[in-house]
């Protein structure tokens, strides 16, 4: 009877993959290569569930067990908790989003407004004298 304790021996070498019985070179290993794939998605869309899904309640025992310490809330009171922050927060972002956007629409309103105005021109061709002086003054106050 073999003791399945962990040494320090096992904690150096690494996982090794998938492995498949060896096969002849000119040996058809189409299947094989799918049910590698297969095994890998299932293991990746697992991997992909526990990581986003798992509970922040679940800790880790010595012998890599998990134990689920005792909450008030239901599990699934605390799943939807959770859509409902991930909810609010997209919220946050799109009203963040359209807030940029009514901001760059503006300011694409007046530049168009301070160019229209500085553009003016007399029945002869010349700049309107007064639009120029008027912007430059504007600017002088703001500064100041």
């Amino acid at each position: 009877m073999a003791n399945h304790s962990s040494s320090s021996s096992d904690q150096g070498t690494k996982k090794k993959g998938f492995k498949f019985r060896q096969l002849p070179e000119h040996a058809y290993q189409g299947k094989a290569k799918r049910i590698k794939q297969d095994l890998i998605l299932k293991a990746k869309t697992k991997k992909h569930f526990y990581k986003n899904v798992r509970p922040e309640e679940y800790i880790k025992k010595g012998s890599g067990e998990r134990k689920r310490k005792f909450s008030k809330k239901s599990h699934l009171q605390e799943l939807y908790e959770r859509s409902e922050e991930k909810r609010r927060i997209q919220q946050e972002k799109e009203d963040a989003k359209v807030q940029k956007r009514l901001e760059i629409e503006k300011k694409q309103k007046d530049r168009e407004q301070t160019r229209n105005m500085l553009s003016k021109k007399t029945k002869r061709g010349q700049p309107i004298m007064r639009n120029q002086i008027n912007h430059l003054l504007a600017k002088v106050k703001q500064t100041s």
